[in-house]
C-alpha cells in the first residue's frame, strides 16, 4: 500500500498537470464520464501506458450569474 507521503506527491504532480499520468508521465490517458450526486462529482481516469487508474474529484467552487 502506498504511503501518505507518496499519495500526496502523486496528487500534487497530477494537480500541476492533469493532462499526463502522475505515475509514468504519459499523455495517453482516458477518462470516464463524470458521476454526480448532490454536491460532488468524480470520474475514473486510466493510463493506457502503465495501466494505473485514479479518480478525479470535483467540487463546486462558485456560480456565474
Amino acid at each position: 500500500m502506498a504511503t501518505e507521503e507518496f499519495k500526496k506527491e502523486i496528487e500534487q504532480r497530477y494537480l500541476e498537470n492533469p493532462n499526463i499520468c502522475p505515475f509514468c508521465g504519459s499523455t495517453d490517458i482516458t477518462a470516464d464520464h463524470p458521476d454526480f450526486n448532490d454536491d460532488a462529482a468524480w470520474r475514473d481516469v486510466h493510463c493506457n501506458k502503465c495501466n494505473q487508474t485514479w479518480t478525479e474529484e470535483f467540487k463546486l467552487t462558485g456560480i456565474t450569474i
